[in-house]
């Protein structure tokens, strides 16, 4: 069980890199565009 959790744990991490770091390219973005 604690495999199966340490995995979902992963990817749930890697998911909210991918969205953060989304966020501050579309946040840089329209900061530099003003």
């Amino acid at each position: 069980m604690s495999f199966h959790v340490e995995g979902l744990v992963a990817i749930i991490l890697f998911y909210l890199l991918i969205f953060l770091v989304g966020i501050w390219a579309a946040w840089k973005t329209k900061n530099s565009g003003n």
